[in-house]
């Protein structure tokens, strides 16, 4: 293995969820931040931007958007937005033509600098030893009425960051060649399905008998149909993407018009 600082710290990242009562220092919150801004970007125009919230009103307000983590308790939290607002203000500023910062292309692109910068601010943050994790439910949160963000952006990503109260395992991860491709795209077998998700799959041996016989009444038998049903069911996935297109509406992105 490589014997390399920052390598070790990638492999052996771990989500946090639990937080000291504990402030992080301004000066380490500049420098993470300064991290993530050295992130690569589309045409080095780094068409996003960072909301850091320290404020507890403001914490709270994002509170009522989301049901399972308690926000108001996060130490520090950090929201990537994708950002051609700014990108559309550059234009306007020096004369120039701008009428297509709120297209598809934009946006995307947009939305892998606000990723990547913020995958940048995790892993400075993690080095310094602070704990991290990803907050999903971001993508659902009225920006525009909590962070009176401006038109022409969307929220990309959240980051929770604090000093961690709690010891965690690493997470199980699918093997390297289930991840892995080689000039294309290699079509699976059922063999080699059952062979990737094993591992995850002994979680069912863990479950208490209880639960089981709970789960059964729902033809929950295993670790995979109780997966399908808490994440991806019809009723969640529909709901989540109806609020999702709605925030994308609001935000002023174009993508109505290619579907039609």
């Amino acid at each position: 293995m490589i014997q390399n600082p920052v390598v070790e710290c990638l492999i052996n990242h771990k989500s946090i969820r639990k937080f000291l009562d504990k402030e992080v220092p301004e000066e380490i919150v500049v420098e993470i931040l300064h991290a993530g801004t050295r992130a690569a970007t589309g045409g080095n125009l780094q068409c996003y931007s960072f909301i850091v919230v320290d404020d507890p009103e403001v914490k709270d307000k994002l509170n009522r958007y989301d049901k399972y983590h308690n926000l108001s308790e996060i130490p520090l939290i950090i929201i990537a937005l994708v950002d051609t607002y700014r990108l559309k203000r550059w234009f306007e500023v020096n004369n120039s033509q701008y009428p297509y910062v709120n297209e598809p292309l934009g946006f995307f692109i947009a939305n892998w600098d606000a990723l990547i910068a913020l995958q940048n601010v995790s892993i400075a943050a993690e080095s310094t030893g602070l704990g991290t994790f990803y907050n999903g439910n971001v993508l659902e949160y009225d920006i525009y009425e909590v962070l009176k963000a401006p038109e022409y952006t969307f929220p990309a990503g959240m980051l929770c960051v604090g000093y961690p109260d709690q010891n965690s395992n690493l997470s199980i991860r699918l093997p390297i060649n289930a991840i892995v491709h080689k000039n294309e795209y290699r079509r699976f077998s059922d063999d080699d399905i059952k062979s990737f998700y094993e591992e995850r799959e002994k979680i069912w041996e863990s479950v208490p008998q209880k639960k089981k016989e709970e789960l059964k009444q729902e033809n929950i038998f295993n670790i995979p149909q109780a997966v399908a049903k808490q994440k991806f069911n019809k009723d969640f996935t529909l709901l989540k993407s109806k609020r999702i297109c709605e925030i994308l509406k609001k935000s002023g992105f174009n993508f109505e018009k290619y579907f039609k």
